[in-house]
């Protein structure tokens, strides 16, 4: 999480940022593949956009499905 807030400060900021790149150097500090990080991300992204109207641009919040009948939740 700390690492999406770092890039959402940066966002914020209009500094540059290589998602790519954060993404790979935490691939090797944490052992887990690209896609799991970018799927947390989309996850905080989520959360951060309910809790403070901000999230990343680049990334658009993931909503968890329903349980049972596979469908997206309604916000």
């Amino acid at each position: 999480m700390a690492d999406y807030f770092a890039m959402l400060a940066d966002d914020i900021a209009g500094r540059p940022y290589s998602n790519t790149e954060h993404n790979r150097l935490l691939q090797v500090v944490i052992d887990r593949p690209r896609g799991s990080i970018e799927h947390e991300y989309k996850n905080v992204s989520a959360v951060s956009l309910k809790l403070t109207r901000q999230r990343i641009r680049a990334h658009q919040e993931h909503l968890p499905l329903a349980v049972g009948g596979g469908q997206r939740r309604a916000s």
